[in-house]
């Protein structure tokens, strides 16, 4: 059967107030389309002596379920870790074509490229004519000239042979190739990854250009207007945050309550533009302007996302309901409170809410109060964690939803947030996925025992910040990706492939350490 390349982590969950947008995950992109770098994870920390606890927040806050604790290192047995973020996917694109009279060596052809066996350069172009356009085939993992295509660019497209010199057939658009943001030629753009399977192509990515998720056949300024038979879809960052929008072929039809199942899982090819497909119940929404009263119609009222999702000077969100319920306002979905105002939970034993001046902590970074956290989150043992439907359902953009409880470990009704583990070895962070990232200044410790979930398993901590090889007393003295082991910083490891020059060996620990279920951390020396 002949590869296909796929988007990876194209809004694969953004929660939408009680409700998640489907993303572009697992795209196909027919023919021999492909490209893309690697996206890097963000730093986590490195791991403490002592574990953290939960426990209710300061001036209001409620008290949260804790990170499990870690231990202080024995012989070669210090507590771990390095906590890191979600490195961001990308799409598909195509490769390049020989140069006239060029010879393939090691380094590639005709000093084009330092691919091997590549016969020219899909951004520059060099080695191909001037009708000629540089394509990558997915079968043979080379590039090649071939003749250019007549489409436009960022226009629909069967495959690569459909579009013009310097594009390729990327989820049904024809998109720009790129190293970098540098190549696309416009303000704003970025140059997004693409896979083969779960494999980064590291040679080359395609061009983002923003469309408009509620009318996607009207640009935004300085954007790409997507064609008829194509939708937009937007792509998020690290935390979840909405980074860019992007056209992608789609001949879905579903409009409000049309089902979008596809064998339990969303299908987001299944919704009619201007629409996505909800998570929760399988069922297509429309996209919307947050504060416009006539966004939705029949359709209820929109509803922003969680963590919000911005386009130019607007907020994006989804047409719904908001159920508040007896109180003043609901949490999730948000909903219920004016501009510049955030609902929280208050009472701790009604789970009764309020309208409270929103915080401008985002999600995931530290916090003492719960009016300290932005807009879809509040203060769980210390840090802004997002809110979510109810517990053990898949309404988090990362990691598990649990139920938050009181200082009197008492549950909190209604209250239910988001947790996941931080990554604690640095050489695993740009492929790690479903991992929290750690605020500037933390690190993510490992826990002492084997966690039974997310909610116990690596956690972020503050960080002394000493670099590899100092002298330290404690995890909780090194820095990023580093705990202290016989009295020096060292890096956290699964094999000796994650170590150093300066200490090569991953050894096992005793007592073990652990970043979640099962999942066992070890140290260099």
């Amino acid at each position: 059967m002949k590869r296909v390349l796929s988007i990876v982590s194209l809004l694969g969950a953004w929660t939408v107030g009680c409700q998640l947008i489907s993303g572009v995950n697992d795209l196909e992109v027919v023919d021999d389309a492909s490209g893309g770098s690697a996206g890097a994870g963000a730093d986590g920390g490195a791991g403490g002596s002592n574990g953290g606890s939960g426990g209710s927040n300061g001036d209001g806050g409620s008290g949260g379920s804790a990170g499990g604790g870690g231990t202080s290192s024995t012989s070669m047995g210090g507590s771990a870790g390095a906590g890191g973020s979600l490195a961001t996917g990308g799409t598909t694109t195509s490769g390049g074509t020989t140069s006239t009279g060029g010879t393939t060596t090691t380094g590639g052809s005709g000093g084009c490229t330092d691919q091997p066996g590549w016969e020219c350069d899909v951004v520059s172009l060099c080695g191909c004519s001037a009708t000629e356009n540089c394509s990558y085939n997915v079968d043979t993992d080379l590039a090649a000239c071939n003749p250019a295509g007549e489409q436009e660019p960022y226009h629909v497209c069967d495959v690569n042979a459909d579009c013009p010199r310097g594009h390729g057939c990327i989820s049904g658009i024809c998109k720009r190739y790129c190293t970098s943001s540098n190549d696309c030629g416009w303000d704003d753009a970025a140059c997004l990854e693409v896979y083969d399977g779960d494999e980064v192509i590291e040679a080359f990515g395609y061009c983002s250009e923003e469309c408009d998720p509620v009318d996607p056949t009207e640009p935004l300024e300085g954007g790409a207007a997507c064609d008829a038979d194509s939708t937009c879809y937007a792509y998020a960052d690290d935390a979840g945050n909405l980074a860019h929008t992007v056209c992608v072929a789609s001949d879905g039809e579903g409009v409000r309550g049309d089902a979008c199942d596809d064998d339990g899982s969303p299908d987001p090819f299944a919704c009619a533009p201007g629409y996505f497909c909800d998570n929760l119940n399988l069922t297509c929404r429309r996209f919307c302007e947050v504060g416009d009263e006539n966004a939705c119609e029949a359709e209820g009222t929109c509803l922003g996302f969680s963590p919000p999702a911005y386009l130019e000077d607007w907020e994006l969100g989804g047409c719904g309901v908001c159920d508040s319920g007896d109180f003043d306002c609901s949490v999730f979905p948000e909903c219920g409170c004016g501009g510049g105002d955030a609902c929280k939970i208050t009472d701790f034993d009604t789970g009764a809410t309020e309208c409270i001046a929103e915080g401008t902590v985002p999600a995931w970074g530290a916090c003492e109060s719960l009016a300290e956290c932005a807009r879809g989150s509040s203060c769980v043992g210390g840090f802004c964690d997002p809110f979510c439907g109810e517990a053990g359902d898949n309404s988090c953009v990362i990691g598990d939803c649990f139920q938050a409880q009181s200082s009197a470990n008492e549950p909190i009704p209604g209250w239910f947030y988001c947790n996941a583990p931080c990554e604690p070895v640095l050489a695993d962070r740009a492929a790690a996925d479903d991992v929290k990232p750690c605020p500037e200044g933390y690190l993510c410790q490992p826990v002492a025992n084997d966690p039974v979930n997310l909610d116990v398993a690596a956690y972020c901590a503050a960080s002394g910040g000493l670099d590899e090889g100092s002298l330290c007393e404690v995890n909780g003295d090194c820095a990023d990706g580093l705990g202290c082991l016989e009295g020096e910083c060292t890096p956290y490891c699964r094999t000796s492939a994650d170590c150093t020059e300066l200490y090569p060996t991953c050894y096992n620990l005793d007592p073990p350490l652990y970043a979640g279920p099962g999942d066992v951390i070890k140290q260099c020396f």
